[in-house]
């Protein structure tokens, strides 16, 4: 059985590592199962790692290579990034010198890169695992590899590249019939047309990707397509948005998936809030507090109060929006400067309002320091325009 490389990108658990290293054939396809000593490893790693790699030099290499790759990931979960990188180093090493596939040393390279948030090196060492997958005709590690792939490039931004790794997967998936891994790709792929713009391509694959979610019964797959053709009707067609979203909590809180089920409510309360139906538009927000602070999701707390605190403004409702914005404020602090300045730039309008100018004046001016750092001129030059205006305000009562 092949264990998905996905997983062992995503996790630092060493219970998955050993899962792969005891049933993968990549070393050689002769290679008898590799049951790995526990007492072994402890004892490697509380040692140093030169003492370490003397004791690992008295194995076969085919053993060495195996212990080396654990070694990796135990310091990499210990967060000893720089000595988890090194075992990676020996393992590339010792599989070079003796001709064994170096995919496994690659895709660890990747896992540690990716947990210091180095994406360039972390793509870089994807490629090169991918590489190998292909040399090695491991077609089904190769498939969750790209997977991978796919999935960092879309989180770090890099969306053709994404687009491109996830059409050579699916087309993967096409040649071995893999259906229910061609469903989840079809919906990352629909996921990347949304992120470009491309909202008639996001509409037809997540449709196709729906469908075949349905026939399989993956309720999961099946609700987070709902909620992707609920964001490609938002900005034309809030009815048709409405009930897809409906449709996706539902099953959300079938799957107890707090977190999908959030972000759901939280959409259906920006869609509200925008058609100025602000008392549907803070049921729904509230729903979306509730269900953020079941998933565990600081940033989601912090930005459905900044919302909420913004629609009771809106309703003139000055103590409430002053208390969701005081929580967001606490919440988005250690988070997101970009959500921080707005929420400081809302508290600010607030103040205006209330004809606290100083107080305003203050938040404006955070706002503005926070949106420069985000990189974002534009809503700082807006924010300075505010400074200015409530200056002179103050002057001329003085």
């Amino acid at each position: 059985m092949t264990i998905n490389r996905l997983t062992q990108l995503k996790t630092s658990s060493l219970i998955y590592l050993l899962i792969f290293l005891t049933s993968s054939t990549t070393i050689a396809e002769t290679s008898k199962k590799f049951e790995p000593d526990m007492e072994f490893v402890k004892k490697l790693a509380i040692m140093s790692y030169p003492d370490a790699i003397v004791e690992l030099n008295k194995l076969p290499p085919d053993k060495n290579l195996k212990y080396c790759l654990i070694m990796a990931n135990v310091q990499n979960s210990r967060n000893n990034s720089k000595i988890a990188m090194q075992y990676c180093d020996r393992a590339l090493e010792i599989s070079q010198k003796n001709n064994f596939p170096e995919c496994d040393g690659y895709l660890l390279k990747a896992l540690i890169y990716n947990s210091m948030t180095n994406r360039i090196e972390t793509i870089n060492n994807l490629g090169k695992a991918t590489d190998c997958f292909r040399k090695n005709n491991d077609i089904s590690s190769l498939k969750a590899c790209l997977s991978s792939l796919g999935g960092i490039e879309y989180n770090y931004g890099y969306f053709e590249k994404s687009l491109n790794t996830y059409k050579e997967t699916l087309k993967i998936c096409e040649e071995t019939n893999d259906i229910l891994m061609k469903a989840d790709i079809l919906f990352q792929i629909g996921e990347v047309y949304y992120r470009i713009s491309d909202i008639q391509n996001a509409r037809q694959v997540a449709e196709q990707a729906k469908t075949m979610f349905e026939k399989s019964g993956n309720t999961k797959g099946l609700a987070d397509c709902q909620k992707l053709l609920g964001n490609t009707y938002l900005s034309n067609d809030n009815d048709k948005a409405k009930q897809y979203y409906i449709n996706a909590c539902k099953l959300y809180q079938e799957t107890n998936d707090y977190h999908g089920l959030a972000n759901c409510y939280f959409n259906l309360g920006l869609m509200n809030k925008d058609l100025k139906e602000y008392a549907n538009a803070v049921d729904y927000l509230n729903n979306a507090l509730r269900a953020y602070t079941k998933a565990g999701s600081i940033d989601g707390v912090g930005i459905a109060n900044m919302e909420l605190g913004r629609c009771y403004y809106f309703m003139k409702d000055y103590d409430k929006a002053e208390l969701a914005l005081s929580q967001a404020d606490q919440f988005l602090k250690d988070t997101s400067q970009y959500r921080l300045a707005q929420t400081k730039d809302y508290q600010g309008d607030l103040n205006m309002v209330q004809g606290k100018l100083q107080k305003a004046l203050d938040c404006y001016k955070i706002s503005s320091e926070l949106y420069k750092i985000s990189g974002l001129n534009k809503d700082a030059a807006n924010e300075e325009e505010k400074i200015k205006n409530i200056s002179n305000k103050i002057k001329n009562k003085k």
